[in-house]
């Protein structure tokens, strides 16, 4: 039982952040990117897809770079499409997405 609890503020968090509006503050990605390691880890891949969605929605900082590698992986099983597209703009310079 204390298992299935871990993480689960920071994800009740995340599923705040999924409907609010994006407005640059640092801490958001880290926020949906943990969170979103939290879901893969369970195996829930649409909640990873969710909040790594939501996380690229968020002006661009420092170390979100990653995140459309991470998102394409995440994708992959159930949205190839989406995966070839993130898999490819995380190859392409930051200044050129």
């Amino acid at each position: 039982m204390a298992r299935a609890r871990r993480g689960r503020p920071l994800e009740e968090a995340a599923g705040h952040l999924l409907a609010a509006e994006p407005d640059g503050r640092d801490w958001v990605v880290g926020a949906l990117c943990a969170a979103a390691r939290l879901a893969a880890a369970r195996g829930d891949s649409e909640r990873t897809v969710a909040y790594l969605r939501r996380a690229l929605r968020e002006p661009p900082s420092s170390g979100q770079e990653i995140l459309p590698a991470e998102l394409g992986r995440a994708e992959a099983p159930a949205h190839p499409a989406a995966a070839v597209r993130h898999l490819c703009a995380s190859r392409r310079p930051a200044g050129s997405r």
